[in-house]
């Protein structure tokens, strides 16, 4: 019987033949034919038109011009969102829409799941010529037509296992629900690990809907922002919520067709029609996250970390940024649109960070320029330290790291363990005395309770914190005699400007009650931050 009595293409023809080489499939391969009054035919009955393209194998380079390129139809391809499928050239459009420069790449397909309950059909009913067995599979054959285009295009190699650039196409059909709601009654059999790694994620999709349902504008962002964003669930994979849910019904209808034997299978599926519609595609390219680490040192006061907006007025408060200032030169140099900023704590906008400076790390998301060396970061480097007079911000050590070492930022330590050392000019209510500068170096290993600072409890739990102040000491400051200049060394998270005047109680001991008067600090700067965090030999461990 002919491939074409079941609605088969030529393709999926070679398919149940269990046909591998490229070329075969090349040389068949064709769009949906168009009849004389202008309507399509039917589209395959087993690939849902996946697979009725044509292949060209003539897309420039990436060395062509780029104007000569692009032609109006590419330019209009672009803004299409859900595609009609008839050539390889699209995925060469939609790659190279997205202005990535790679440096390996992969083709990720997710198929409707009515492609199992179909195929399922061939198998159970062989024709002539066909094995019976299982055929190779639609994207097996579609990666191999369209990556040898995708690879002149995009100047790298295809990397299925290893590249951090992907071109996802996800294939929608209508009728999906309809050809699949048999299987709701067969039981789904999973793994221990499968199951929990579903249980987590429905876990994270809770927390993030809870998160974005209850959240409020928050002080911080600082972040580049852009509307390709919004609709989506996670600027670090936006598409991941909606290619995971695709992917999982297909293997889902998958797993639950093992269970049937083909007498139970053939009792509800028939003989495949072709579909009223062909299947359609969503087409996206994009690079996970690349990571940035290093110090940054503030010099000036009255530069917030983050971006910091009044929720009374929605005017900014302070003097741009250190995320900002970072951030700004980074994503400009790897073409990114958005980034998160993690790093050891926080120091007031009032407040300097000097000596070595506080460890950070920069999550660059979707970067188009991904290929960046150690020179690449250094002339970053170079251009945030020249803004330096306007920005108040340096940074040092700036280099590629990894996403373990993102997430490691500020916990590379036990928290109690970790200590910060600071210098601060406080003023008494009284001339300070030899005995006041005896009562402070005499003092170590002093546990305070600290209840959430007055200045903060409105958007933090209200509780008390026990913390260690590790050691201080005091010097005179000449032509100031009730002021002194305080060092000391704290456990992190210690409230240090709460520690010196006492937050009306909520301290104690407080540096007042210690010294029996009222002090109150006028300056306040962090010297060292006590952190084995190393960006550098993260990415190298990372590496090995």
């Amino acid at each position: 019987m002919d491939a074409r009595d079941r609605h088969a293409c030529a393709a999926c023809a070679l398919r149940f033949r269990g046909e591998t080489l490229r070329e075969a499939y090349a040389r068949v391969c064709a769009p949906i034919a168009t009849r004389e009054d202008g309507t399509r035919e039917r589209a395959c009955a087993f690939c849902l038109g996946i697979l009725q393209i044509a292949v060209h194998d003539d897309t420039p380079s990436t060395s062509s011009s780029r104007a000569a390129d692009v032609d109006d139809e590419e330019t209009a391809h672009a803004d299409r969102r859900v595609l009609d499928i008839t050539s390889t050239r699209e995925f060469v459009w939609r790659a190279r829409a997205r202005g990535h420069a790679p440096a390996s790449f992969k083709l990720d397909v997710i198929l409707p799941a009515a492609v199992h309950t179909r195929e399922r059909a061939a198998r159970a009913r062989p024709r002539d010529g066909e094995s019976g067995r299982d055929a190779t599979p639609i994207d097996v054959v579609l990666r191999a037509l369209v990556c040898p285009a995708l690879a002149r295009a995009l100047g790298c190699e295809e990397d299925a296992e290893n590249a951090t650039y992907a071109l996802t196409a996800k294939y929608k059909y209508r009728d999906d629900d309809k050809e699949t709601r048999f299987l709701a009654g067969v039981p789904l059999k999973l793994t221990a690990r499968e199951r929990e790694e579903r249980n987590k994620h429905r876990a994270s999709a809770r927390k993030h809907w809870q998160r974005d349902k209850g959240s409020k504008r928050k002080r911080g962002g600082g972040g580049a922002e852009d509307a390709f964003f919004a609709h989506l669930s996670s600027p670090e994979d936006p598409f991941e919520d909606e290619f995971a849910a695709a992917k999982r019904a297909y293997d889902d209808a998958g797993n639950r067709l093992a269970q049937m034997d083909d007498e139970a299978f053939l009792d509800v599926v028939n003989e495949p029609p072709a579909p009223e519609f062909p299947a359609r595609c969503v087409l996206e390219a994009f690079h996970q996250p690349a990571h940035v680490g290093g110090w940054y040192v503030k010099l000036d006061r009255g530069v917030p970390q983050s971006r910091w907006i009044s929720r009374e007025s929605g005017e900014r408060i302070g003097r741009g940024s250190v995320v900002e200032s970072i951030e700004s030169v980074i994503l400009e140099r790897m073409r990114s649109r958005g980034a998160k900023f993690n790093s050891s704590g926080r120091e007031d906008m009032d407040v300097r960070m000097l000596s070595d400076g506080r460890p950070f790390a920069l999550q660059v998301h979707d970067p188009k320029r991904s290929r960046v060396d150690a020179e690449d970061v250094a002339a970053m480097e170079r251009e945030i330290n020249a803004r330096y007079e306007t920005t108040g911000v340096r940074v040092r050590g700036l280099c590629l790291t990894s996403k373990a070492c993102y997430h490691a930022v500020g916990q590379a330590s036990d928290e109690r363990e970790k200590e910060k050392s600071y210098v601060a000019v406080v003023r008494l209510s009284r001339p300070a005395t030899r005995e006041d500068h005896e009562k402070i170096a005499s003092t170590s290993c002093l546990v305070i309770q600290q209840a959430t600072p007055t200045r903060v409890v409105h958007r933090r739990s209200d509780m008390v914190r026990p913390r260690t102040i590790v050691s201080m000491s005091s010097e005179e400051i000449p032509g100031s005699p009730d002021s002194v200049l305080l060092r000391l060394r704290t456990q992190a998270g210690t409230y240090v400007k709460e520690f010196v005047h006492g937050d009306g109680g909520r301290t104690t001991p407080s540096l007042g009650t210690l010294l029996d008067c009222r002090a109150n600090i006028i300056q306040l700067d962090v010297t060292a931050i006590n952190d084995d965090w190393n960006p550098s030999e993260a990415s190298t461990a990372e590496k090995d």
